[in-house]
C-alpha cells in the first residue's frame, strides 16, 4: 500500500476516469466505527471509498458502490483532503508493481491501518514518495494546525515552532495543506 498526497491521486483518477473505471462506495472502517457508537471528528461522507480500473465494475455490480464521473472523483478527494483524509492507494494482490485498484480516503479515528498504528498495534507498512519539510523555518507561526492534523503523529511543537520527525512522516501532504501559513512543503523523496 502506498500514501499519495492528492494531487498524485488526482493523475490516478484522471488516468482511470473514462469509462466507467471510477466507483464510490461506503467506507467500511467509518461503518465498523458509527456501528459500535465512536464518532469520527472529522465528520468525512460514508461514501469515500474509491475503487478505480477493473475493480469499480465489480463495486457496482456487486451493489457495494456507484460509478462516478471524473469531475465528481476529483470534488470527492478534494473535499476529503480538505476535511483531513490521508490517500491510501491499493494494487492488485497487494503488490505496489501492479495496477491500482483502490483509493482508500481516510481518517485516523476511523482508519483500521492508522488507528492500529497509532494505537500501537500494527507497524505502519506503507510506502511514500514524500517527505515533509519546512524550508524556512521562520515562516513558522507555532500555530500547531499542523501538527493536529498529522495522523502519526511526526510533527511535534518546540516552543513557537513545528519540527517534523522524517523518520515517522509518511508523506501525506495534510500538514502542507492544512498550513495558514504555508511553510510546509512536499519533497519528492
Amino acid at each position: 500500500m502506498r500514501v499519495y498526497p492528492a494531487r498524485t491521486v488526482e493523475e490516478l483518477i484522471e488516468k482511470h476516469g473514462d469509462g466507467n473505471r471510477i466507483a464510490v462506495g461506503h467506507c467500511f472502517c467509518r461503518q465498523y466505527h458509527k456501528m459500535i457508537g465512536e464518532s469520527c471528528r472529522f465528520k468525512h461522507t460514508p461514501q469515500s471509498c474509491i475503487s478505480i480500473g477493473e475493480l469499480s465494475r465489480y463495486a457496482v455490480d456487486y451493489g457495494t458502490g456507484r460509478y462516478l464521473s471524473k469531475p465528481e472523483a476529483i470534488a470527492l478527494v478534494r473535499e476529503l483532503q480538505a476535511k483531513g483524509a490521508v490517500h491510501q492507494v491499493f494494487h492488485k494482490d497487494e503488490d505496489v508493481r501492479n495496477p491500482e485498484i483502490a483509493i482508500c480516503n481516510c481518517c485516523w479515528d476511523c482508519c483500521g491501518v492508522f488507528g492500529s498504528y497509532n494505537r500501537g498495534i500494527i507497524p505502519l507498512n506503507l510506502h511514500s514518495y514524500f517527505e515533509a519539510r519546512i524550508p524556512d523555518i521562520s515562516v513558522c507561526n507555532g500555530c500547531g494546525i499542523c501538527a493536529g492534523y498529522c495522523p502519526v503523529q511526526a510533527i511535534s511543537m518546540t516552543g513557537d515552532q513545528c519540527r517534523i520527525d522524517a523518520a515517522k512522516c509518511i508523506g501525506c501532504g495534510q500538514c502542507e495543506i492544512q498550513c495558514p501559513e504555508k511553510a510546509v512543503r512536499l519533497i519528492a523523496n
